[in-house]
């Protein structure tokens, strides 16, 4: 676990911060190569990427403020303005309706646009989920299995960084360091790295507008409400399920439900954009 990738006087690089950015430029790479083919540049994959960044990010914010209500009655403003502390559902929700306004504010079909999208989402919650497991968040259950990883505490001015399984979990046998438990964060990375694959070649294989996003949002609420009965950390929970599952099971029927209804939308070529958002041999071949 290295929740610094460098650290350099009071300037540092966290880990999970490098992680996230690899994956939104390695997302930005991927729209771009999808979307090139059909004569569109990439600065409409740029424009709409960082947007939906930024709408990310404070969806993620506002989640997990929500779930941990009780930190954030105690000390709202440590909880607004701290470098840690996100859900990544809230970024999930956050991000898409912030893409679904700008597509709709630059008369860019989100829909068509969201097909392009989806393998991207898998692989930057892949890389994202890498640097959950350098800094040591979202964390399993304490295991005796082989793929059992123990957490060591990470100690900077005198405060406690990363590592929340070695606070929740301390081994009395080896004091500083977590029992063992199940690297979900590493799970949930591969399954992510796989889907991304196969949205990639499902991408050019889909029936109508829409397909390849909503495999994309049946697939991963799968994974993760699956996942969530191996996690470890605090959870916020209603009745029989974690808050993350029950936004799984949503996901899973809103794909279910939107996937007879957007079945009609059978016309998968580019559809008319602005000039900006096409390569300038396309802008002259507009549709």
């Amino acid at each position: 676990m290295h929740p610094f990738i460098l650290e350099l006087g009071p300037f540092s690089i966290k880990s999970y911060g490098l992680f996230i950015a690899i994956g939104f430029l390695a997302g930005i790479r991927l729209s771009s190569h999808l979307l090139k083919r059909d004569g569109v540049s990439s600065e409409l994959v740029v424009r709409v990427a960082v947007w939906t960044l930024l709408g990310g990010l404070l969806g993620a914010r506002l989640l997990y403020a929500i779930v941990a209500w009780e930190d954030t009655l105690a000390a709202p403003l440590s909880v607004i303005f701290s470098t840690s502390g996100f859900v990544f559902y809230g970024g999930l929700i956050g991000g898409l309706a912030t893409a679904v306004y700008v597509c709709r504010k630059n008369r860019i079909p989100y829909w068509w646009l969201g097909d392009a999208a989806a393998p991207t989402l898998a692989l930057g919650q892949a890389f994202g989920r890498i640097g959950c497991f350098m800094f040591g968040c979202c964390h399993g259950r304490v295991c005796d299995s082989a793929w059992g990883v123990a957490f060591p505490e990470h100690w900077r001015d005198g405060r406690l960084i990363g590592a929340p399984a070695a606070e929740r979990f301390p081994d009395p046998s080896h004091p500083g360091w977590s029992l063992p438990v199940v690297p979900t964060q590493l799970w949930e990375a591969g399954a992510l790295f796989i889907l991304c694959a196969l949205l990639v070649f499902l991408y050019d294989r889909r029936k109508f507008v829409g397909q390849t996003l909503l495999e994309y949002l049946a697939a991963y609420g799968m994974v993760r409400f699956t996942l969530e009965f191996w996690r470890g950390d605090p959870r916020g929970s209603f009745l029989w399920f974690s808050t993350s599952q029950w936004i799984a099971l949503g996901m899973i029927a809103f794909a279910l439900g939107m996937w007879p209804l957007r079945r009609g939308y059978r016309n998968l070529a580019r559809p008319a954009l602005p000039d900006w958002a096409l390569l300038p041999t396309s802008a002259a071949k507009k549709p």
